[in-house]
């Protein structure tokens, strides 16, 4: 009898297992935090990811993905702007989402070639949805993708692969996240859109006197500013978008190109592993209406002085985008979040493809931006700091430590830097919530991550002198805490840094730019291994030995900022009159 391979990925899956399907015997491919912690509390035989697919094979598929999503994109524009009076890009304006959704689609039918080589006299237990549901509007359901791949990729015997359908469902975390898992798509478009224009304060005024800039997309730091005296003196901001109903009202034959197009570019030997049906007809009813808006918004442009965004993630985004530079405006943004750590390949298709000028916090991202210079419409990268990020700490004397972690990333993000990043995090939960949670007179606070169904913690339980928090903001926690742990260092890094509070970060997450790693040691604790931050941990709360300084200032310079409020208001100011006025 030939011996049995399970895939795991979610607790229903778990549960279903366990009920009805256990066996000693069987080798478990556990996905997800989950069930991975059902296979160790019921002592069952596992596989990670990384122990039957390599790094250099991971490298290899990941570097054969961006070309082929770089292609189909450029396909995609070659239809659109073959048949449009506009132009329009419609491959350009589905860049991130196609970016997602391919990678996710490439990465899933690598680990389906890869199980059926390493485990080639196994049989296969699989646990499908019932009921399959896109995430986040168009793309896959994250614990739908892996079966559905493994069932259409005609890779595996049907005899040998043995398929139980049950009920799936991600459970919220927090009671923001159910909110959002019951609200239809068009209520929570019109909810932001009232808070974006809330958080403007600011309507079009009479006074002719002031620049005129249209909001597209993210606002962030956009939406502090325009509160300023100096910059509400000057400029008038206007929230600019458009809803997409997704009617999927269809020209049968445009959707018929755009499917095989899609298929055409990702699939290989006519085998189909995924049903592009969904994002084909987005694109397409997009495609229509965008066609039927364009002189609209770029007569709509022509009222403004200058577009401005802090990222661009939504095809109807980038269209927004695109017409605001037929109308000749440019297009700035403003750095949101933590950038130039490390490669980010979606950067170029959430900032860079329509925008004219990047306003960076830090001087080190600024340059890096300057290798876009000449790419597309890009003009300049400037510093000019932040308003968003600063905290005010008052945790000098605080016996309190708190924990922020990453998001788990399943096999719903595509090919990461390193194959199994699920496995680093998991074993930095274990091993440092193990330490905390023996801690005595100290506070633990674990952050959970906030990315909505990929933010679970199934074992709360065992660390009963830790509070688990999936409400607050880790900027609000930040402000009253002695001592912080990232194990994924990102916005975090940066609004930890605005303050003095103690640091300890976990290597290992992404390849990390050189000059990153020895600008964040001179402030931070910067750790390997586990192991390596809980012996620097203990020394730091025994015997008050920090190997880093709280006082330096290097890596805030570069990739924050040193600018007060005023003065990074005062630059911003400037630099929209230069770049409206065509100095910069």
């Amino acid at each position: 009898m030939n011996p049995r391979l399970v895939i795991l990925q979610s607790k229903h899956d778990c549960n279903e297992y366990r009920k009805n399907f256990l066996n000693r015997k069987d080798l478990i491919f556990p996905i997800g935090p989950e069930s991975i912690y059902f296979c160790q509390k019921k002592d069952l035989k596992f596989y990670h990811i990384d122990d039957f697919i390599s790094e250099e094979k991971n490298n290899d598929e990941r570097k054969k993905s961006v070309f082929i999503v770089n292609k189909l994109i450029e396909k995609l524009n070659d239809y659109s702007i073959k048949i449009s009076k506009n132009k329009l890009e419609i491959g350009n304006y589905f860049s991130f989402q196609i970016k997602i959704i391919v990678e996710q689609i490439l990465f899933n039918i690598f680990i389906s070639k890869e199980i059926k080589e390493f485990f080639p006299d196994y049989n296969l237990l699989i646990f499908k949805n019932k009921k399959i549901k896109n995430f986040r509007v168009i793309r896959p359901d994250p614990l739908g993708l892996l079966p559905n791949v493994i069932i259409n990729s005609q890779q595996f015997d049907s005899s040998r692969l043995k398929v139980v359908k049950i009920r799936q469902y991600f459970i919220p975390q927090s009671f923001k996240e159910k909110i959002l898992s019951i609200l239809p798509e068009y209520i929570a478009y019109l909810l932001r859109n009232l808070r974006d224009k809330r958080r403007l304060k600011n309507s079009l005024a009479l006074n002719t006197n002031k620049y005129r800039l249209a909001l597209i997309g993210g606002g962030y730091d956009w939406f502090k500013f325009i509160r300023l005296p100096s910059a509400k003196n000057k400029f008038n901001i206007d929230l600019v978008n458009l809803f997409n109903k997704k009617t999927y009202y269809q020209d049968k034959k445009e959707l018929k190109i755009i499917l095989n197009i899609l298929n055409n570019n990702i699939f290989k030997n006519n085998v189909v592993a995924y049903d592009f049906e969904d994002l084909a007809k987005y694109i397409s009813s997009s495609f229509k209406l965008f066609q039927k808006k364009s002189n609209k918004y770029i007569r709509k442009f022509k009222r403004y002085d200058a577009v401005i965004s802090s990222i661009l993630c939504f095809p109807e985004e980038n269209f927004l985008a695109h017409m605001s530079t037929k109308a000749d405006l440019p297009l700035i943004i403003w750095q949101h979040g933590e950038k130039g750590q490390s490669h980010d390949d979606t950067s170029y298709f959430t900032e860079i493809l329509y925008s004219s000028h990047y306003l960076s916090y830090g001087k080190e991202v600024a340059n890096q931006y300057k290798e876009w210079i000449g790419k597309n419409n890009f003009k300049m990268a400037f510093k000019v700091g932040s308003l968003q990020k600063n905290i005010t700490w008052k945790g000098k004397d605080s016996k309190s430590i708190l924990y922020a972690t990453g998001k788990w990333q399943l096999t719903s993000n595509g090919f990461n830097d390193f194959v199994d990043p699920d496995k680093r995090l998991y074993k930095a939960h274990q091993d440092i919530l193990y330490y905390l949670n023996n801690l005595e007179n100290w506070k633990v606070t674990f952050k959970s991550n906030n990315t909505e169904y990929l933010n679970a913690v199934p074992y709360q339980d065992d660390f009963r002198n830790i509070n688990f928090n999936f409400k607050s903001s880790f900027s609000d926690l930040l402000k009253n805490t002695g001592i912080v742990i990232l194990d994924t260092p990102a916005t975090t890094l940066i609004e930890s840094i605005s303050t003095e509070v103690p640091i300890f970060v976990l290597s290992g997450r992404v390849n990390y730019y050189k000059n990153f790693i020895n600008d964040a040691k001179k402030r931070v604790v910067w750790c390997s291994t586990t192991d390596d931050l809980i012996v620097k941990l203990s020394k730091f709360i025994n015997s008050s030995i920090y190997d880093g300084d709280v006082l330096n200032q290097t890596y805030k310079e570069n990739y924050f900022s040193n600018y007060t409020q005023s003065q990074t208001a005062t630059t911003v100011i400037k630099k929209l009159e230069n770049i409206i006025n065509k100095y910069e």
